[in-house]
């Protein structure tokens, strides 16, 4: 939500009862990442650095934290 502060974020969910899976889906209009930086997305204290996020206090854990949650829970 930090770097989408106009547009919008979707949230979708579906559920598979065979597989007795619940899939999250989120998309928003926000500034976007290179695919450069992707491969640091979740790693630890990792920050990408760009111009238009400039002024966007972060210490790198959010989404190392997410994904943490994520894998306990079996996702």
């Amino acid at each position: 939500m930090k770097y989408t502060q106009r547009g919008s974020i979707e949230v979708k969910t579906s559920y598979n009862f065979v597989e007795q899976l619940l899939v999250v889906h989120i998309q928003d209009t926000g500034y976007g990442i290179e695919e450069a930086d992707l491969s640091k997305l979740f790693k630890r204290f990792s920050r990408i650095e760009d111009p238009k996020k400039l002024n966007k206090e972060s210490i790198g854990l959010g989404l190392s934290i997410c994904k943490a949650i994520v894998t306990a829970n079996g996702g």
